[in-house]
């Protein structure tokens, strides 16, 4: 499972931990009880949850719901729930001596409780930021992307970005993410989650001082991940994913011809 940098700070078993496996991130303020093997989480006023099924179908949390995470392992050994400080979060997931463990998210929508494949929590009432250097952030992922919401606040933000001139697309060259003379690349964050953007010099400086023509790539610890991308015509959220049982995360650099340093991180979870 993606993971960011953790420090393990409630386990709900004395195990071994020789496994941590299939991570996610829960908001600032997101309260979690175990009984009996599974952690219930409730999040924060504000915060919602989507994901994907495992039909492809997404599926939105009901407004209070709370979501349920258990752990099944299917190999020796055990795992079990946990919950771990990370990004202006947490972390939760299971962890634990077993080599292959199966986490399971539930929450229930429509009033009816459904699993997960992928997904994660959002803040529609959250302000669209530009991330700043040096900051980390949890990333987009697959089904917000689908939120009529967020495709329409990403659609806000590069009408107000490019002011009326065409949009441009970033270039992906054997991994090495770029934008062309006369664009930068930067970081958003729509309802609370991080993504790749590009935009015009003339706003990058506005909006960070200079223009930054930063260079991205994607990076898993453990397996592989690559530029995703969530569209409404060229107005884009990029991102990472991909088969990685490590961290996966988008990093941002400057190239080495490039004096203004912008660098953000994006991580990536499967819940």
């Amino acid at each position: 499972m993606k993971k960011s940098i953790l420090i393990l700070s409630i386990l709900t078993a004395l195990l071994p931990l020789t496994a941590l496996c299939q991570q996610g991130w829960l908001p600032p303020e997101s309260t979690t009880s175990v009984e009996e093997g599974i952690m219930t989480v409730s999040s924060p006023a504000g915060w919602r949850y989507v994901g994907t099924q495992e039909d492809g179908s997404v599926a939105v949390a009901d407004v209070g719901a709370d979501g349920t995470i258990s752990c099944t392992c299917n190999s020796s050994g055990k795992c079990m729930p946990f919950k771990g400080s990370s990004l202006g979060g947490s972390t939760s997931g299971c962890a634990g001596s077993c080599t292959n463990c199966t986490m399971l998210q539930s929450v229930v929508s429509g009033g009816i409780d459904v699993n997960i494949k992928e997904g994660g929590y959002y803040n529609p009432n959250l302000e669209t930021v530009v991330i700043a250097s040096e900051d980390k952030y949890p990333s987009v992922f697959a089904a917000l992307t689908q939120l009529p919401a967020f495709q329409t606040k990403l659609q806000e933000f590069y009408e107000n970005a490019y002011n009326g001139q065409p949009i441009v697309e970033m270039t992906d060259v054997d991994g090495e993410i770029s934008a062309p003379d006369g664009y930068s690349l930067l970081c958003i964050a729509i309802m609370g989650r991080g993504l790749l953007v590009i935009v015009p010099d003339s706003y990058a400086i506005t909006m960070v001082g200079s223009d930054v023509n930063a260079s991205a790539s994607c990076s898993c610890t453990e397996g592989n991940c690559e530029l995703k991308s969530g569209s409404i015509g060229l107005a884009s959220a990029k991102y990472c994913d991909g088969n990685c049982t490590g961290t996966c995360s988008l990093t941002t650099g400057v190239k080495p011809s490039d004096g203004q340093q912008y660098a953000v991180e994006l991580i990536h979870y499967s819940y």
